[in-house]
């Protein structure tokens, strides 16, 4: 082995000889068996590459600790909260879970990919404190009151009844995905044999209908105005705004499902008979509603955005006048709503029908404007009322037509002729246009009884506290006639 000084003079003469072509070598600083050891590269001294690997490296393990840290904080959090799942949950998959609880029964469920947040029964359980609270009942559901942990307020609805699993599919898959200020929001569910519950934003002061109903509550006109206008507004979200060539339509618009905040902001609710409809806006179904603001067109069949123009119609009549459009208590001529309005509006005397309670406290030419967009809503003829967008324009100011057309007093008349006397047999013949309805209402009837024994051709409607479920059809005939 050569000696190190010797060594040490190779390399530098080498390193001479090599300036010229540019190739840089470094020395091992020791003798190799061969002489003195080069190595091309710069030895043991870092690239710029691989400092920047190992940068980048290092930065990556960091965020995934962090990621990972993070993802367990939240399902601790989740868990904490009762929420057990959340986005893109498939109610099919939890059908299935459930069933554990009670394998001899199949609850079948096909709704698909859904959004929202999963509750446990348990914890719902509790927010309601054992669901104690009602807030209120109708003939599909009842809703109570609960308290999440974090201090929000909630409303927590049972769906009940044979429709509970439908109802339910339909409103998840509705309100999952949309969101508007005039709609009431889906916070989470919960779908747990046979109890499939829905928690809603918590709406502080209740339906439209206990406040315009009631002797105790009255509401200004501008609120009444404002509630018109923002029920409006939510129907035409639902109806033009939502998706190009789609339209909801909801099917049972009644003060009874239009929730008012602290604020009077009103809020479309109860989505449990919505259709989604394709862009020819019709399709022909077995479909429901409540008796009174059903569409005279429900007897076909026929689904459409009209109908629901029809029932906010009716819902408007019922917001001016502070009345149902069904009062018996009243003289003749004024116990059917709309067509003592239609009288009333064709000699120029709306300020007549204008809730009392108001003590002229109203704008006599709003009030005319409304009377007059609320009864273009109820022709009979869906191609003459206007679209739900037309209306809430006129709503904020747009001309508001002064003519009425004079069929509309002859249609009303008609149906105020038809429910007049609602003891009288309704001579409604079964035909094979006829088809069954579900719905709540606040009357029932039952089959006229012909030498001991029901027909299925007479039917007439008498005066009950109890809730219809059953009405059979008849395209020929504007009235409905419901079964106990």
């Amino acid at each position: 082995m050569p000696p190190a000084s010797s060594a040490a003079k190779q390399f530098v003469a080498f390193r001479q000889s090599q300036k010229s072509v540019g190739v840089s070598y470094a020395y091992c600083g020791v003798g190799c068996q061969n002489g003195p050891c080069f190595n091309k590269g710069g030895g043991g001294v870092l690239g710029t590459g691989a400092i920047i690997g190992i940068v980048f490296g290092s930065a990556f393990i960091v965020f995934l600790g962090l990621l990972i840290i993070i993802l367990r904080i939240r399902r601790k959090r989740m868990k904490k909260l009762g929420i057990t799942s959340k986005g893109g949950h498939d109610m099919q998959k939890q059908s299935r879970d459930d069933d554990d609880d009670d394998p001899g029964k199949e609850l079948a469920i096909d709704a698909g990919p859904i959004l929202g947040m999963r509750y446990s029964f348990e914890f719902l359980n509790d927010a309601t404190n054992g669901f104690a609270k009602e807030l209120g009942r109708g003939a599909f559901g009842v809703v109570y009151k609960g308290v999440l942990l974090d201090g929000s307020e909630v409303a927590v609805k049972e769906l009940v009844g044979h429709r509970a699993i439908k109802d339910f599919e339909v409103e998840v898959r509705t309100l999952g995905n949309i969101n508007h200020a005039n709609l009431v929001a889906l916070r989470g569910f919960c779908l747990k044999r046979n109890h499939p519950l829905l928690v809603y934003e918590y709406v502080p002061n209740g339906s439209l209908d206990k406040w315009i109903f009631s002797k105790e509550k009255l509401l200004s006109w501008q609120t009444r105005v404002d509630v018109a206008r923002g029920t409006a507004r939510g129907l035409s979200y639902l109806h033009e705004e939502l998706q190009i060539g789609q339209a909801i339509i909801h099917l049972d618009i009644k003060p009874e499902n239009i929730l008012l905040t602290e604020k009077f902001v009103p809020k479309v609710a109860d989505f449990g008979m919505v259709k989604l409809l394709g862009q020819t806006k019709t399709k022909t179904i077995v479909c429901g509603g409540t008796f009174g603001y059903m569409a005279p067109e429900v007897y076909t069949g026929a689904v459409t955005p009209k109908m629901d123009v029809y029932s906010f119609g009716m819902v408007l009549l019922e917001l001016v006048a502070g009345r149902r459009q069904l009062d018996y208590s009243l003289p003749d001529d004024r116990f059917f709503l709309p067509a003592w309005v239609v009288r009333k509006a064709f000699v120029h005397s709306e300020v007549d029908i204008v809730d009392p309670r108001l003590e002229g406290d109203f704008s006599e030419e709003q009030a005319q404007d409304l009377i007059t967009i609320a009864l273009l809503c109820l022709q009979r003829d869906p191609g003459s009322r206007p679209d739900i967008r037309a209306v809430f324009k006129m709503l904020e100011g747009w001309k508001v037509p002064r003519e009425l057309p004079q069929s509309l007093v002859h249609e009303l008349e008609r149906t105020e002729r038809l429910v007049r006397r609602p003891s009288q047999p309704l001579r409604l013949r079964s035909d094979s246009d006829s088809f069954f309805i579900d719905f709540g209402s606040d009357r029932s009837s039952q089959r006229r009884l012909d030498e001991g024994e029901p027909t299925s051709d007479d039917i007439y409607i008498v005066p009950s506290s109890e809730s219809g479920r059953i009405a059979s059809l008849n395209s020929s005939s504007m009235h409905v006639s419901l079964l106990r």
